[in-house]
């Protein structure tokens, strides 16, 4: 799935619209691939920091009633368990459209590329 409103009010993937998808159609299968990778990874951010203000809000109802003498605080919520379920789909993507930014690149240059920065 790709919103490109999304990415275009972020200024995101701008480079993109310089790729010419008649030229190279595996290219352009690349182009896409990286603009719904990226609306992923930018979906999760924006949850995590919706969650984010949640959490904080959260805490703040039970803040008055610690005891902060404790060397940790312990706080759980519903919004936090949502917050860090977040993170991990959110590291895969990123990785994923890093090495899919490998491959775009290799394709738009004259050197060949590792698939993975892993193998570089």
């Amino acid at each position: 799935m790709q919103l490109p409103e999304i990415l275009n009010s972020n200024s995101l993937f701008l480079f993109t619209n310089g790729i010419d998808s008649e030229k190279n159609s595996i290219l352009s299968q690349i182009k896409e691939e990286v603009c719904s990778r990226g609306t992923s990874a930018l979906l999760h951010l924006i949850r995590i920091q919706e969650l984010n203000i949640k959490c904080i809000k959260e805490f703040e109802l039970f803040e008055n009633q610690l005891n902060i003498k404790d060397e940790k605080v312990v706080f759980c919520s519903v919004s936090l368990g949502s917050l860090l379920n977040e993170i991990s789909p959110l590291l895969g993507t990123l990785r994923r459209l890093q090495n899919l930014q490998l491959k775009l690149l290799g394709g738009l240059g004259q050197r060949e590329l590792p698939n993975s920065i892993a193998d570089y």
